[in-house]
């Protein structure tokens, strides 16, 4: 029982935090920063048209940003796809990836970062579809707040079968906890699909860079708080919300978690750790509570998933999602015995992505 309270607190915390975390005004009358746009890609020749076809949209002025797609070896049509939208997006470029670490998705960025004309860099990803106004947001936080590092909201596109609507959930809770950990001025989390940095501050940071095989987003959203903490700040608009594709699988959403768990070790904030140890320890006591005291556990289960639900629901005002109260309580029951395999599997073992085998 004392976990669980224990649980609640923390959930509260981030509820305090979701409310005081200022909302954003896009002004599209500020004068316009410049931007490079960082774009990793490996084999996404599926989702490129609708990438570019949201960059095509954007609405900003041409002149002041610069796409760039970084390629890591792929083997389909990606490179063909994007040539062919060259002519209609003539600031698009496409680099080649040189690979000199553990982590491609690393080596890309850094590969992008070289090769940017502008002070202001933007990453997302290649399977992503960006609003029309998401440039203009990052202007106008950048000048109202003089800010550093900006992270943005994430959006999952799902269908209705139950693998995608545990990933939509899933992601629902993760940026709940996001939002309300800058609304309390501890930021713990971050997405390079919509995450946007200065670059000379970027680079004086270099010598605090990881060297392991997932992305450096939440790393270096830790190094800028740690050398500049007045100067991180989140994206709280819709008209910054980028939406990217859910896994259609098991094995792949699995294989997802454990690249995203692999990671956790090497965090740096104890707050971050902190808040990791409750979470972690409240599902190992919900799965061995439900094999001990099956009856009395199940019951707390509930009033977790009752109490995740705020935090869920004040998030989704905020985004605007449809959700399903039903699906929501089926995903709460799963999560605990799906995200301590999860775990286990992250301690000891590597994993595959994107054709790749990685060891832990």
């Amino acid at each position: 029982m004392i976990v669980i309270i224990l649980y609640s607190l923390m959930i509260l915390l981030f509820i305090v935090g979701l409310i005081r975390l200022p909302k954003t005004e896009v002004d599209q009358s500020l004068h316009q920063q410049r931007f490079s746009i960082l774009i990793p890609f490996r084999n996404e020749e599926k989702s490129l048209n609708n990438l570019l076809k949201s960059i095509q949209n954007l609405e900003y002025d041409s002149d002041n940003f610069e796409i760039l797609l970084i390629d890591d070896e792929s083997t389909d049509n990606s490179v063909n796809i994007i040539k062919q939208w060259q002519d209609k997006i003539p600031n698009i470029k496409i680099l080649n990836n040189q690979r000199v670490s553990y982590s491609p998705k690393k080596d890309a960025i850094q590969v992008g970062i070289k090769a940017t004309k502008f002070d202001f860099i933007i990453t997302t990803d290649a399977d992503c579809v960006l609003p029309k106004n998401w440039l203009y947001a990052y202007n106008s936080i950048i000048y109202q707040k003089q800010s550093l590092f900006v992270a943005g909201p994430i959006a999952l596109k799902t269908n209705k079968n139950f693998v995608e609507q545990y990933q939509k959930y899933d992601s629902l809770s993760l940026i709940s906890v996001t939002m309300g950990s800058f609304g309390i001025q501890q930021p713990m989390m971050c997405n390079a699909a919509n995450m946007g940095f200065d670059k000379k501050a970027y680079l004086q940071m270099q010598s605090h860079q990881t060297n392991i095989a997932s992305g450096d987003d939440v790393f270096t959203l830790e190094n800028f708080v740690k050398d500049f903490p007045k100067k991180v700040h989140y994206l709280n608009t819709t008209e910054a919300l980028v939406v990217t594709k859910a896994e259609n699988n098991w094995k792949k959403v699995i294989q997802q978690r454990i690249r995203w768990a692999a990671k956790s070790t090497h965090y740096k904030s104890f707050f971050t750790k902190f808040i990791g140890l409750i979470v972690l320890i409240t599902q190992l006591f919900i799965v061995f509570g439900l094999m001990l005291k099956p009856l009395f556990t199940f019951y707390l289960l509930l009033l977790k998933i009752g109490i995740d639900l705020i935090i869920i629901l004040i998030t989704n005002k905020k985004l605007k999602q449809k959700i399903s109260i039903q699906q929501y309580v089926l995903v709460g029951i799963l999560y605990p015995f799906l995200n301590t395999y999860i775990g286990i599997k992250a301690l000891f073992g590597g994993y595959n992505w994107k054709g790749r085998k990685f060891k832990r």
